[in-house]
């Protein structure tokens, strides 16, 4: 599953400029997968970027290990 081994590529965070940036590109865009190089909940703009993804009815897939999962991030997003 782990695909580190495999796929060369810098670490970091998707920063949410680049994301709008994406996001600006892809007008028609309705569903995103967020899977495969780390734990999504790590990134600190991940509920910027849901935000965002709501606001132009955007579905979103996530593939966590749901260590980070809370009642807070949970039930109040």
């Amino acid at each position: 599953m782990c695909a580190h081994k495999v796929f060369k590529a810098e670490g970091g965070n998707l920063p949410l400029e680049k994301f709008k940036y994406i996001l600006e590109q892809l007008p028609h865009l309705r569903r995103i997968s967020i899977v495969g190089r780390g734990e999504p909940f790590m990134n600190p703009n991940l509920f910027n970027m849901l935000d965002l993804g709501k606001y132009r009815d955007i579905n979103f897939n996530i593939c966590t290990n749901g260590t980070l999962l809370n009642e807070k991030n949970i039930y109040e997003r």
